[in-house]
């Protein structure tokens, strides 16, 4: 297939065969890589201690059958599939971790809606696993190959040209990270990460264990998720990815204490060394799964969120449902990732900013 790129600020014609891209790449990484996420198919020993206090590291033989079922979903047939009157999106990057896929995901779906077309997913894709519930159409590889192009680099803003898109098989991409794409169906997307009932039986069997020291099943506790990312975004700070610091997680953290009695904290983080000497609470407990599907589903048991950076804990964040606290300064001014991320496209105003 010929491909010719354009930049977003020439003239534009979507549709057809054009490619639209900026001239700005992005590279907007997730809690945790690809090369460290589960294919279907893989069985592998979730970790768990025994310290109430910190579940991490000790092989206590729970184990997941990720097998994805390969069965066709209601009304997804050949017949229909090639049915003459439909146009499918599917969206591009194969790449990236479970919060760069969602966002993903969630946004072409919303393209979809918005377009009246049908939205479609890899029929290989790891998320089939994770969320069993997604509605999309599966498809191979090779019936999404010569879709048309239409591609937008910048990682974090609003793009409006996507909300009207010719009726034909398209895919769009890159990051499409902005709530603005998907939230007239957000509750849609919600009933869609449902996660796979073995995950979450895990998830909450994990979090019971981890907060029963403080206070009997009865007692009503309030359950703060706390993702802390740090690990691989030190590694991309010349990007312009900026750490949450200690001081903002505190003060968040503070802001929970005020407004509900008996809070417990649930901290989620691939660098708990520096949770524990920089978090000091009482009322926390650490936990690391090493998967970061179970990981997010630990924050979404949770009622409130406190994130820091990152798209994983964005996620979790809007699964939860509750009250959603982020890091007022995500990125460096000046830099790459702050060229890339327009707050107003990124963050839900009813989210709860904070320096």
């Amino acid at each position: 297939m010929q491909m010719r790129l354009r930049n977003v600020a020439a003239s534009c014609t979507l549709g057809r065969r054009p490619i639209l891209v900026t001239s700005v790449a992005a590279f907007c990484l997730t809690y945790l890589t690809l090369s460290r996420s589960v294919t279907p198919g893989d069985n592998k020993d979730l970790l768990e201690s025994d310290d109430p206090i910190s579940l991490q590291i000790q092989r206590d033989g729970e184990r997941l059958n990720r097998n994805v079922v390969d069965s066709e979903k209601p009304g997804e047939t050949e017949e229909n599939r090639n049915h003459a009157g439909t146009a499918y999106i599917s969206v591009a990057s194969k790449n990236g971790g479970l919060g760069n896929r969602m966002w993903e995901y969630a946004s072409m779906y919303g393209i979809a809606r918005t377009n009246r077309l049908q939205p479609v997913i890899d029929d290989t894709s790891v998320m089939l696993y994770t969320f069993p519930n997604l509605t999309a159409t599966r498809l191979k590889d090779t019936e999404i190959a010569d879709f048309t192009e239409v591609f937008f680099d910048p990682c974090c803003q609003f793009f409006r040209l996507l909300k009207n898109l010719e009726r034909e098989n398209t895919t769009v991409g890159y990051f499409l990270q902005s709530y603005k794409y998907f939230y007239p169906y957000k509750d849609e997307i919600r009933e869609q990460f449902a996660f796979n009932p073995d995950l979450e039986a895990l998830a909450r069997r994990r979090v019971k264990k981890a907060i029963r020291h403080f206070g009997t099943v009865e007692n009503r506790r309030t359950l703060v998720g706390v993702h802390v990312r740090r690990g691989d975004m030190e590694a991309y700070q010349e990007m312009g990815f900026r750490l949450a610091d200690a001081v903002y997680i505190n003060k968040a953290m503070a802001l929970f204490r005020k407004q509900f009695s008996n809070v417990v904290f649930v901290i989620v983080s691939e660098d708990l060394d520096w949770c524990r000497k920089n978090i000091r609470a009482a009322n926390a407990v650490f936990l690391n799964s090493a998967e970061p599907d179970v990981d997010m589903c630990i924050l979404h048991t949770c009622d409130h969120v406190i994130m820091t950076v990152g798209t994983f804990g964005w996620w979790a964040g809007f699964l939860s449902r509750g009250q959603v606290v982020y890091y007022a300064h995500p990125a460096w001014p000046g830099s790459m990732y702050d060229s890339e991320m327009t707050m107003e496209d990124y963050y839900p105003p009813e989210w709860q900013a904070l320096s």
